[in-house]
Parts: structure tokens; sequence; C-alpha cells
């Protein structure tokens, strides 16, 4: 099954009510994870302060490419804007 914009509002129904009545099973954060240690979770990264942050240069991609990602990022905004959704209505 791929999930997406055009996803049956009947599967789509029964997956939020699968995911809603299942919210215990999900962390969502390293707290919720009881019984795991967080050293094992975690990551650090060893940056040595000495050192100056540098900025990265923009990556631009070619129009072609570019125009692909924002008419896929215009596709999922408006599939999901056009089914009422908004992230509060995901957090209950």
């Amino acid at each position: 099954m791929k999930i997406g914009a055009d996803l049956d509002s009947q599967i789509e129904a029964n997956l939020v009510k699968v995911l809603h009545s299942n919210l215990i099973s999900f962390a969502w954060n390293a707290r919720d994870m009881l019984g795991i240690d967080p050293n094992l979770i975690s990551h650090r990264l060893k940056v040595n302060p000495k050192f100056k942050a540098k900025i990265q240069r923009r990556r631009r991609l070619n129009d072609e490419k570019a125009e692909a990602a924002t008419a896929e990022v215009r596709k999922l905004q408006r599939g999901w804007a056009h089914k009422g959704n908004s992230i509060s209505r995901m957090a209950c």
C-alpha cells in the first residue's frame, strides 16, 4: 500500500483509527522508551570548540530538478490541506 494524497478515504480512515488506537506504542522522545539506555539511542557530535563554525555554500539544483521538487512539494501540500489536516490534528 502506498500512503499519499491519493489514498482512498476509507483506507485513510482505517489507518488513522489504527494509529490512534495504538498511540501508546509510539515513542515521541527518548524518555518514552523505558528500559532503553539513552546512550544507545543518542549520538553526540565531537566538535572542537576551538574551531569556528563554517556555513556551507548552498547547493543549487538544476532547473529541471528544482521544478520537479517544487511541483512535488506543492502536490503534497495540496493533498494535505485538501483533506482538512493540520499538524495539531495529527498530534491528538
